[in-house]
């Protein structure tokens, strides 16, 4: 039996170019395997955090501390609490692309008290 459509329920067309898309993102962060760019490295290294120190803070770890923000230009990304070096530190996170959730991209790490 086909569905039709009726006056109290129109039939859908095709979504407005404008229209907001809706973007699932985890409750929870879990990170696999977190993939950091030469760029990345360089730029954290520069701040005295080293790629490694970072990977071993996210990686394999449950139940990370962090927040979603939205960059329109940037899209999601994941802000996550942390220590490193026994300093209070700020890691973003953004999903990598064509992965499943559990694999993320490097996108900076700074020490908060600075």
């Amino acid at each position: 039996m086909a569905l039709r459509p009726s006056p109290s329920c129109p039939e859908v067309g095709p979504r407005p170019t404008d229209a907001p898309t809706l973007v699932r993102v985890p409750r929870r962060l879990e990170v696999t395997e977190l993939r950091i760019s030469s760029r990345i490295a360089d730029k954290i290294m520069d701040r005295g955090i080293h790629p490694e120190e970072v990977r071993a803070t996210v990686e394999d770890v449950r139940r990370l501390p962090f927040s979603w923000v939205n960059d329109e230009e940037r899209g999601d990304r994941a802000y996550v609490a942390a220590e490193i070096q026994d300093r209070p530190a700020a890691i973003v996170l953004y999903p990598a692309e064509g992965e499943l959730g559990t694999v993320w991209n490097l996108g900076s790490a700074y020490f908060l008290d600075e």
